[in-house]
């Protein structure tokens, strides 16, 4: 290697050493050129000042501790190691190639995992703190009154940074949310208008008039077959009942009802098929107990059990048992035009146990609004109205005066008219009716429902 000064040349011999052939000047022994000792003029200086910089510009920065380095080769063979001052020559040992390690890794290290997450959630902190552009609602700071904890010497207001703001939207926030969703329904109304172009208007309205066709089309015919199926099934319910099969002809009148509730008929001839269907059910499911015997069961399973006791006996052996009762019925409570019932009581002279307990049976329905009000007020010393009725049981408890009180459903009490059908029950051979005053009150009451003019 050589090097020129302003008043002679310097050669350096293969040892390193360096010889001069001008002027008085020393070197380190180290041959490195990284140490000058300058005697002599400031040209001299200079000189091996320009040296020493040429010289460290080829000079290599060697790391204080060994780099690792990891490389995979072609065959997919990975060699790991230590980074040397020289480079370092490899042959993979699957494959035989040649693998060539520098003395230093040209690329920084990445980074750590755990800093770069900091870094990372140092960043997203400055940008979430960072005032929305658009908002010029918000001023830069905001004053506000002092705490009454606050010293005396200090002030009465106190500046707030803009990010409080962020959280505290202000009054222009609403505003600005009711614009928005003003934007966003008439962008979508928009969209949705211009999706509907001619051609699928009309598209629209073949499909709405094809489904309305089949759509009237099934109806029509579920309604053909309503009207088959009701007069086929009331044809073989009467020769069931005139060959008193009961059981079979209760199955073919429920078809009957059926069929009449889906053509939605309220004519006499789907009345009167109600009327048999209730009345064939009533007497082929009648209770096996009579309101005295119920009476009796309750009065001795309350005083020696208890109440509770007695609603789970009434609940698994008479509940929703039917009842068809022969008496005299009045009204409870003042009638009024208006009311789409009648609570009505059937006058049951009867009286249980030691103090003793009177019984009321109460039928609340809305047929009995069927029933001829002789007067306004309720029945005090009359009797009322004689009827024949059926329904099934629905409650028995203590009232507010200590009595037992009865309750039938009122969704299923209806008046008794044929009088076929109340002879299948048995109950007229110990009326107190004549057949006569019998017949006279079952017209009365098919009236009353509806089945007779």
């Amino acid at each position: 290697m050589r090097a020129e000064t302003s008043n002679g040349r310097i050669w350096t011999s293969s040892d390193g050493d360096f010889e001069s052939t001008g002027g008085a000047q020393e070197f380190d022994s180290t041959g490195t050129g990284s140490l000058f000792k300058t005697r002599g003029e400031n040209s001299h200086a200079m000189s091996s000042e320009w040296l020493s910089r040429a010289v460290n510009v080829f000079k290599r920065d060697v790391p204080d501790t060994p780099q690792p380095f990891e490389v995979e080769c072609e065959c997919g063979q990975r060699h790991t190691g230590l980074r040397r001052v020289r480079f370092q020559h490899l042959v993979c040992k699957s494959c035989g190639g040649s693998l060539f390690i520098l003395p230093r890794d040209s690329y920084p290290p990445p980074l750590d995992p755990a800093k770069r997450k900091k870094k990372r959630s140092k960043r997203r902190s400055k940008e979430s703190k960072r005032p929305t552009p658009l908002d010029f609602s918000q001023p830069d700071e905001a004053v506000i009154p002092a705490s009454e904890e606050a010293s005396p010497n200090q002030s009465s207001k106190q500046k707030l940074p803009k990010e409080v703001y962020d959280e505290d939207p202000g009054p222009g926030f609403i505003g600005r949310k009711i614009e928005a969703t003003v934007d966003f329904v008439a962008a979508f109304r928009d969209a949705f208008l211009g999706f509907w172009s001619p051609h699928r208007k009309i598209g629209l309205l073949i499909i709405c008039l094809l489904a309305a066709t089949v759509f009237y089309s099934i109806r029509r015919s579920s309604l053909a077959q309503a009207e088959i199926d009701a007069r086929e099934k009331l044809a073989a319910a009467i020769d069931l009942i005139a060959e008193e099969q009961w059981t079979d002809a209760r199955g073919e009148l429920k078809d009957a009802v059926d069929a009449v509730d889906r053509l939605g008929r309220t004519d006499r001839e789907a009345s009167q098929i109600r009327q048999m269907h209730r009345e064939i059910q009533a007497f082929t499911a009648l209770s096996q107990y009579t309101l005295f015997e119920l009476t009796e069961d309750a009065e001795a399973t309350y005083v020696s059990e208890g109440m509770e006791a007695w609603q789970e006996r009434f609940r698994i052996r008479y509940q929703d048992e039917w009842l068809i009762i022969e008496g005299n019925l009045r009204p409870v409570q003042s009638y009024r035009s208006e009311q789409s019932s009648l609570p009505l009581e059937l006058d049951f002279p009867w009286v249980v146990g030691d103090r003793p307990r009177e019984v009321n049976v109460v039928v609340d329905f809305p047929l009995a609004k069927g029933l001829p009000v002789v007067s306004s007020e309720p029945y005090d010393d009359s009797h009322g109205q004689y009827s024949i009725f059926a329904a099934q049981l629905e409650d028995c408890s203590l009232g507010l005066n200590g009595n037992w009180v009865i309750r039938l459903n009122p969704r299923t009490a209806f008046f008794w008219s044929d009088e076929k059908t109340y002879a299948q029950t048995n109950l007229n051979v110990g009326s107190i009716l004549s057949r006569e005053e019998l017949e006279h009150i079952l017209a009365q009451q098919a009236k009353w429902m509806g089945v007779r003019d």
